[in-house]
């Protein structure tokens, strides 16, 4: 095969790729972390409100499962670092 980019190149490319995957990934976390902190106070809210309910408000307003909201409750809970 006749490869093009020398070797040494095509590892700096390869080690900037995984790097800002990796800072990606990191910020992905810190958003879906955050949101579980605001679903958290949603629920509180929703369930003091007279005719709300929490998969209706869910369904509604935030447009996702209520498995999927009780999955993004438990980031900030799981985690070793406060919630945001």
């Amino acid at each position: 095969m006749g490869y093009v980019t020398p070797l040494d190149q095509l590892g700096g490319e390869i080690k900037a790729r995984v790097e800002a995957a990796d800072k990606s990934l990191g910020r992905a976390e810190d958003l879906y972390r955050s949101a579980g902190v605001m679903l958290i106070e949603a629920k509180e809210r929703v369930l003091k409100t007279k005719g709300l309910t929490w998969p209706g408000w869910l369904r509604d307003n935030a447009r996702i499962t209520r498995s999927r909201a009780d999955e993004l409750i438990m980031r900030p809970v799981t985690r070793d670092a406060p919630p945001l």
